[in-house]
């Protein structure tokens, strides 16, 4: 797309998935050059044709002048996209603190449709995150808002029929805070969680936040049946990834096995950046690995690869000058 400005930050870069049939889709945002004129959502994905040519379809709000970012996307087992995003009102009143977080679905090769809000209070500035579950439903997390500008982070599982067809939604029972960080702000930390799914009835959460107590963490999240018989998506097991206030940005990918594999940015021993992982084994968070040299390194990107191994894609800096770098790791 070269006809409409492409906008990003640190937490709204370009996003790409892949479905079973390995056709890639990627998202973005999209932002006219005066910020009054509003912005979309971008997705791109081969046409039907295969010919090397892509469809476009484009996501916009109610507002001509909203503002859309932080958009997620994933695919559904039958070639369908479900995309979540913020919407932080019109462009002249966003001041990236509180947005509504909203959906979107299509069908194989279809245009985005049935657009919903499915949840208020979100921080509207901060990474949202979806991941597949099974037929139909997806993972979501994101930062939200609660009284007293407390930011924390929730989760919930979206039908994205919605239980009466009327377009995605939480299932019921699902919509969750993860935990409660008690971390109170008045602005936007620009810092979201990242899910990902183990099987149909479990899911990892990984975040950073500076409240009591302060630093990285991983939980995990399955629904449970509670004292009135009523089963609900509740956190299982809180782990700490890094309590350290340099250590930041966490991203995860699940492996084969659904293990989680979390990689982070963190303070090196000579003052520099570097990028740490750390993976679930024996039912603990093995050590924390170091797998850079540069100076300084940033925003890890890990993908599930082959049989219980992983690939990174980030971004270093070292007297050599800037680059981007991949590394396989297997055996995890």
């Amino acid at each position: 797309d070269t006809s409409h400005p492409f906008a990003a930050f640190d937490e709204d870069p370009p996003k790409a998935v892949i479905d079973n049939d390995g056709q890639v889709a990627v998202a973005w945002m999209t932002r006219p050059i005066g910020r009054a004129e509003g912005s979309v959502i971008a997705v791109a994905r081969p046409n039907l044709e295969h010919d090397g040519t892509v469809a476009l379809s484009r996501i916009e709000g109610d507002d001509p002048t909203g503002f859309l970012l932080c958009e997620s996307v994933g695919y559904d087992d039958d070639g369908g996209l479900v995309a979540t995003w913020i919407d932080g009102g019109p462009a002249q009143e966003s001041k990236g603190e509180i947005g509504k977080l909203r959906c979107a679905v299509a069908g194989p090769q279809g245009v985005f449709e049935s657009v919903t809000t499915i949840a208020d209070g979100v921080c509207s500035c901060c990474r949202t995150s979806v991941a597949w579950l099974g037929p139909e439903t997806f993972a979501v997390s994101y930062r939200g808002v609660a009284e007293g500008n407390v930011r924390d982070i929730r989760f919930g599982v979206l039908d994205d029929e919605g239980e009466d067809g009327g377009g995605p939604a939480f299932e019921k029972n699902s919509h969750t805070v993860v935990r409660n960080d008690h971390w109170a702000l008045d602005g936007c930390p620009s810092q979201g969680p990242t899910v990902a799914a183990m099987g149909e009835k479990s899911a990892w959460v990984t975040w950073y936040t500076e409240g009591d107590p302060r630093g990285l963490y991983l939980a995990r999240l399955e629904p449970r049946r509670g004292d009135n018989g009523l089963v609900r998506w509740q956190t299982s097991e809180t782990f700490v990834v890094d309590p350290r206030k340099d250590a930041l940005h966490p991203s995860m990918a699940t492996l084969s096995s659904g293990r989680p594999f979390v990689v982070f940015e963190g303070p090196t021993p000579e003052g520099g950046r570097a990028l740490y992982a750390r993976v679930f084994r024996g039912k603990v968070l093995a050590p924390a690995e170091r797998f850079t040299t540069a100076n300084r390194a940033f925003r890890p990107v890990p993908a599930r690869w082959g049989r219980n191994g992983a690939l990174i894609a980030w971004q270093e800096v070292d007297e050599q000058g800037p680059r981007l770098a991949l590394a396989e790791w297997k055996g995890l």
